[in-house]
């Protein structure tokens, strides 16, 4: 399952990093005052909870099948 999201969301290291530098460029101090992650954490972030959710779901429909 973690194959089918990783094609969804297909980002190379060097997306990645293309928009981390982006984001460093000019939101640099407000990361710092705010504690704003970068693009790349924010992302990994949100494909692991999707995941989650996806895993649950699957699972409870498997208990209702």
């Amino acid at each position: 399952m973690s194959s089918c999201i990783a094609q969804a969301c297909s980002f190379n290291k060097s997306d990645l990093c293309s928009i981390d530098f982006v984001f460093n460029r000019f939101f640099n101090e407000s990361q710092f005052y705010f504690g704003i992650n970068l693009p790349s954490v924010v992302l990994q972030n949100r494909m692991e909870k999707f995941e989650q959710k996806i895993r649950f779901h699957a699972e409870l429909l498997k208990t209702f099948a």
